[in-house]
Order: C-alpha cells, then sequence, then structure tokens
C-alpha cells in the first residue's frame, strides 16, 4: 500500500516532518545536502502535484517559502513526530 501524502499532508512543507522523522538525526539533515534533504524535496514536490488535483493551488512560491524557514530552524532541533 503507498502513502499518499496529500491525505496527510495538506501543505507543502509538512513532509519535513516525515522525512526527518524517518532519518532520526534532526532537522539538521534535510538542511544539509544529501539523501534526507534530496527525501524532504521529492515528497514536497509530490504533495504540490497532488494537491492540484484535490482543488488546492500549490505553488513554487509555497515551496520556496518553506524552504526558507527549514533553513532557519535551529538543526539540533528534532521532529514532533519523532
Amino acid at each position: 500500500m503507498k502513502l499518499s501524502l496529500t491525505k496527510v499532508y495538506p501543505y507543502p512543507a509538512a513532509p519535513t516532518e516525515f522525512v526527518s522523522s524517518l532519518h532520526c538525526n534532526g532537522i539538521g539533515e534535510i538542511q544539509r545536502e544529501g539523501e534526507a534533504r534530496n527525501t524532504m524535496i521529492s515528497a514536497m514536490k509530490e504533495v504540490m502535484a497532488l494537491s492540484e488535483k484535490a482543488g488546492i493551488r500549490l505553488t513554487d512560491e509555497d515551496f520556496d517559502y518553506w524552504l526558507k524557514i527549514i533553513i532557519k530552524l535551529s538543526p539540533e532541533g528534532k521532529p514532533s513526530m519523532r
């Protein structure tokens, strides 16, 4: 069974919690280039694409906004889903 991220996460940055919880090394893992960040970005893009089918318009501006938020978080921070 494939998890549909749009049912779980109604905005583009929500996969941040999901991805950083999977990697369990804190927010710093998704702030740096690498597998965790690439997974998060892929999940964010999936949410954006699927949200359009649900009548929710998420734009590149939304995507960029959340990436800027993520960069400002403490690298030692832990996701609430952990």
